[in-house]
């Protein structure tokens, strides 16, 4: 019944989310949205609470590295 959740649920552009990182009990799931935009959701299926740390942002024109396993 969430109206945010939903809207990405019914997006336009059809696109599945990915499993973008996981380490046992975390996972961070990311989905391309219709309007450009990318849509990210952090799992915690652990009992505990988990902590997140994000990337700093790189500055303007560098390379984002490409993610290989």
């Amino acid at each position: 019944m969430n109206k945010d959740v939903v809207a990405v649920d019914q997006d336009w552009g059809g696109q599945q989310g990915a499993l973008v990182s996981g380490n046992g009990t975390t996972q961070v799931w990311a989905k391309p949205m219709s309007d450009g935009s990318v849509t990210v959701a952090l799992l915690n299926r652990g009992p505990v609470s988990a902590r997140w740390r994000l990337p700093r942002p790189r500055p303007s024109g560098c390379r984002t590295p490409t993610r290989t396993e």
